[in-house]
């Protein structure tokens, strides 16, 4: 009984904060026009070729290639009520979430608009994937173990969370995308 509460508490909390971002990706993001780097142990390495990346198109590629379903649009303005993040800190987002199942899926793909948001934005996410970590392991050990896998990841002023049992394919298709 106390899983199934949970499960639909959870689902109703995500239905009802993203209920007004259900909505095409058009007024969400921009693309991005700086050079973007890999993380790498020499920070000081110029970028090897300015590259313009779209995150809306990478999202739609996860979506498309991890066959998700039903997939609720985050606007920038929207992760501060679901995340803290904000908007004042992001450059181009783009994310979704799911309701469907005990476990909703979660993409968060966003370009800091500069380092010290960068940090902030990623200290927030470690933040969600912790509370997701709580909250699955008091009722369903199979999503605690998929959210034990889960993480935070940047690349140059790139940053995603992916929390999903698909949660490596998704990073692979951004990580690709962004370096």
């Amino acid at each position: 009984m106390k899983k199934i509460l949970c499960a639909l508490i959870s689902a109703l909390m995500l239905i009802s904060l993203c209920a007004c971002g259900n909505k095409t990706d058009n007024g969400e993001s921009t693309k991005a026009h700086d050079s973007s780097t890999s993380e790498s142990a020499s920070s000081s390495e110029p970028a090897s070729s300015a590259k313009d990346i779209d995150l809306s198109e990478i999202k739609e590629k996860i979506i498309k290639e991890v066959n998700v379903e039903e997939p609720m649009s985050i606007t920038t303005e929207k992760l501060n009520e679901l995340y803290g993040i904000e908007a004042d800190d992001v450059a181009q987002s783009a994310c979704f979430v799911t309701s469907n199942g005990t476990f909703p899926e979660e993409a968060v793909m966003i370009k800091a608009k500069d380092s010290a948001a960068k940090q902030r934005i990623a200290d927030l996410l470690n933040t969600r994937i912790e509370d997701v970590k709580v909250q699955s392991e008091s009722y369903d050990a199979d999503n605690y173990a998929i959210a034990q896998k889960c993480k935070v990841i940047t690349q140059g002023d790139y940053i995603a969370m992916f929390i999903s049992a698909s949660h490596e394919k998704m990073e692979s298709i951004f990580s690709e995308a962004v370096k």
